[in-house]
């Protein structure tokens, strides 16, 4: 009789843990989907975006992992009142970025913050509108957010992250390029 409830709650557990799996890999899926669609778009649009073929590949194929399903689907509702929040913050796009950058930092973590960072980009790429075009240092100043939060610095330091944009955008991308070269073997196939 113990063993018979024992079994149970063991099988319970396992079946529990298999279905966290599962919504994993299934959102996993489901945005890789729709970054692969962002992809194709961007590819076709070029130069609405006013962008080079190689910039949106390099651009891809530095994708941050892809944060647990749990906080994807949190931050779908968090996030639209965080913009516009920083709406009320600044009227600076850059500004803005950061804001965002730092309260998801706040809310959840850095690899959340990356991915979001990455994913805004994604959407701005790939829906072919120029009032919504891509710009890498967007994702560096929401990055910037991220680690003054993670930093403890205060929110109000976003106002200043134009002084610190440029240098951070050029790191950022030797970081990415480095990347891009030592997985150029794989990344080409």
């Amino acid at each position: 009789m113990i063993l018979s409830k024992f079994l149970k709650i063991a099988l319970l557990g396992v079946f529990l843990i298999l279905g966290v799996g599962c919504r994993q890999d299934l959102a996993e899926r489901e945005v890789n989907k729709r970054i692969n669609n962002n992809r194709k778009a961007a590819l076709n649009c070029l130069s609405t975006e006013g962008v080079s073929r190689q910039d949106v590949v390099d651009f891809f194929n530095y994708q941050p992992r892809i944060p647990y399903w749990k906080n994807l689907k949190e931050a779908q509702k968090k996030v639209p009142k965080m913009q516009q929040a920083a709406n009320n913050f600044s009227r600076n796009d850059k500004v803005r970025h950061c804001f965002v950058g730092y309260k998801v930092q706040k809310q959840w973590n850095h690899g959340v913050s990356l991915f979001l960072a990455f994913y805004k980009e994604v959407s701005d790429v790939g829906d072919c509108r120029p009032r919504t075009h891509f710009e890498i240092e967007d994702q560096v100043a929401t990055i910037l957010g991220s680690r003054m939060a993670a930093n403890g610095k205060s929110i109000q330091q976003c106002h200043n992250i134009e002084s610190r944009l440029e240098l951070a955008t050029e790191r950022f991308l030797q970081k990415r390029d480095e990347y891009l070269e030592k997985y150029k073997d794989i990344l080409d196939k």
